[in-house]
C-alpha cells in the first residue's frame, strides 16, 4: 500500500508561491477533513445518556439502520463527509 503524504498545515499551503500566484488570480482554499480510507470494522465502548440512546434506537429504527449505522452516519454528516 502506497502510503500517503503527511498533510501540511493551513499556514504552511499559503505559504507556497503557486499558492499565492493561484490565490491572487482568484483561486480560492478548501478546508477538507482527512478521514483514512480504512473500512476495517472495529469495536468500541462509550458511555451516553439513557434517554439519548433511545433516540438514537428508535430513530435508527425506523430509518431501518442498526445503532451502528445510524451513529456513523451521524458522525459522517457532523465531519462533513
Amino acid at each position: 500500500m502506497n502510503k500517503l503524504p503527511t498533510p501540511l498545515k493551513f499556514e504552511e499551503v499559503i505559504q507556497k508561491e503557486t499558492v499565492k500566484i493561484a490565490l491572487s488570480e482568484g483561486a480560492f482554499l478548501i478546508q477538507v477533513p482527512f478521514i483514512e480510507n480504512d473500512s476495517e470494522v472495529v469495536r468500541m465502548n462509550i458511555s451516553i445518556e439513557r434517554g439519548l440512546l433511545r433516540a438514537i434506537d428508535d430513530c435508527a429504527q425506523e430509518r431501518g439502520l442498526t445503532r451502528s449505522a445510524f451513529l456513523a452516519t451521524a458522525a459522517r454528516h457532523e465531519l462533513n463527509i
